[in-house]
């Protein structure tokens, strides 16, 4: 499974960033993660995921069963795409015609931007430990 977080151009503070790159070590066993700035051209084989204060709350173990089903789905769903509340594509959804799949809420304290990027790599690496019935904690 390939994952694309939208991230904006500027850097994260430090601390975010070594949190952000562990996870992203973490999950390489796993799947393929990356942050980007901008979204390649959507795809039928992409699914657009909005991170949203006004989005769907979902449990870690549900999380892990909708990464699941991504992964047998195979051709159908190779990517997917998270955007944050903080995307400027977000707001310029019209005019990038982004067409999400789904919004979620991960958290309802409200986050910054940067610790929205760590908590979606936290619940996705908490999602494969789920499905591969592997200890969270170590």
């Amino acid at each position: 499974m390939i994952f694309n977080i939208i991230v904006p151009k500027e850097k994260p503070r430090s601390f975010y960033n070594e949190a952000a790159e562990e996870y992203e070590k973490r999950l390489s066993r796993f799947c393929r993660i990356s942050r980007v700035t901008k979204p390649r051209i959507k795809t039928d084989a992409d699914y657009y995921i909005k991170l949203s204060s006004d989005g769907t709350v979902i449990s870690s173990e549900d999380f892990a069963q909708k990464i699941q089903n991504f992964e047998r789905r195979g051709a159908d769903i190779r990517r997917v795409v998270f955007f944050t509340d903080f995307c400027d594509l977000i707001k310029r959804q019209q005019t990038y015609n982004l067409n999400f799949d789904e919004s979620l809420l991960l958290s309802v304290i409200p986050l910054s931007h940067d610790a929205q990027i760590v908590l979606l790599l936290e619940q996705i690496y908490r999602a494969y430990k789920i499905i591969h019935n592997q200890s969270y904690h170590k």
